[in-house]
């Protein structure tokens, strides 16, 4: 039975701090300013759930613009994320051993924007299977792996690695710090105690 091996999209293999400038242009361009902008990103990240369509339309409380134009503009940022992919993400998933690990998307946030970016990626034909959720990953994983089953999880929170040692003890959880990621707002201190890596590199000598 093949081990499966869970990987994170946002600030693992897709580059953050590069998606968050697209969307921001586009802000930026309507005349916000980089606190306005700011503030609302924080304010639409509250519950993990963030799109930046839902932030266009909080913005356009504050100041009238052409919402429908922008969203398009957005549309246009998401179609082409696969600008975004960290430059060592296809080659580590291009060499994972096929006959030993199945290789699946577990992605947090807002399912539809989630997709979006992960079907524009080009990364998706190198996965197994893709699961986007809207809960905590430690709490969707009870009812997608089995009772003492053995898995492999890579993502770059070091609460969600921490939490899912905890209740999967069987599990092995690799937290990758890369150092240009745009920062979660949402994201507590990191507290994890378990493997720490810098890049998909160093994630080969754990598989």
């Amino acid at each position: 039975m093949k081990i499966k091996l869970f990987i994170d999209f946002d600030g693992t293999l897709f580059d953050t701090k590069c998606f968050k400038a697209k969307i921001f242009g586009v802000f930026l361009e309507l005349g916000f300013s980089a606190e306005e902008i700011e503030k609302s990103y924080f304010e639409e990240c509250r519950d993990y759930l963030y799109n930046p369509i839902d932030q266009a339309k909080n913005l356009c409380e504050l100041r009238e613009f052409d919402l429908e134009s922008a969203i398009a503009k957005l549309r246009e940022a998401e179609s082409i994320s696969f600008q975004c992919v960290y430059d060592d993400s296809l080659e580590f998933l291009e060499n994972i051993d096929r006959q030993k690990y199945e290789v699946v998307l577990l992605t947090l946030g807002d399912i539809g924007f989630q997709k979006a970016k992960f079907d524009n990626s080009g990364l998706n034909k190198y996965f197994d299977d893709a699961l986007f959720t809207k809960l905590q990953k430690w709490e969707y994983l009870k009812d997608v792996v089995g009772a003492g089953e053995k898995f492999i999880l890579i993502d770059d929170r070091g609460d969600t690695c921490a939490k899912v040692a905890e209740n999967f003890p069987d599990s092995k959880t690799l937290e990758i710090n890369r150092r240009q990621s745009a920062p979660d707002p949402m994201e507590p201190k990191d507290d994890y105690r378990g493997i720490k890596i810098k890049n998909f590199d160093e994630a080969q000598k754990y598989l």
